[in-house]
């Protein structure tokens, strides 16, 4: 099953996305993530221990969303990723760009609430 679901949660918003997102799932995300930063959001933690497989649109997202968020002293955080994935960003070179988890405790110690 493919899913994207959102929630806020105290001080950030946690995304949990499962396994193939396709590209109307991800353009809603992006969606979501800029309607959350209009109104102020700039924490937000992904959590991708469900995920199969991301393609370059979900790795533009992240990275434009870090982008973005690193101007308004936000960020985002990459929660259980699998192998395959750490394997993608490592490959991508990304790893330094996206700060990764793989403790839910841990995480959102880093939004430091």
């Amino acid at each position: 099953m493919n899913n994207i679901n959102a929630f806020t949660i105290s001080s950030f918003n946690y995304f949990t996305v499962e396994g193939r997102p396709d590209a109307d799932q991800l353009i809603e995300m992006q969606q979501e993530i800029d309607r959350l930063m209009k109104f102020g959001s700039k924490h937000f933690l992904f959590d991708l221990s469900k995920v199969e497989y991301i393609n370059s649109d979900a790795l533009r997202i992240f990275i434009k969303t870090q982008k973005q968020l690193k101007l308004v002293d936000g960020f985002l955080l990459i929660l259980s990723p699998p192998k395959n994935i750490i394997d993608l960003l490592e490959k991508r070179d990304l790893t330094s760009l996206l700060k990764i988890e793989d403790n839910f405790i841990e995480a959102i110690q880093e939004f430091k609430i």
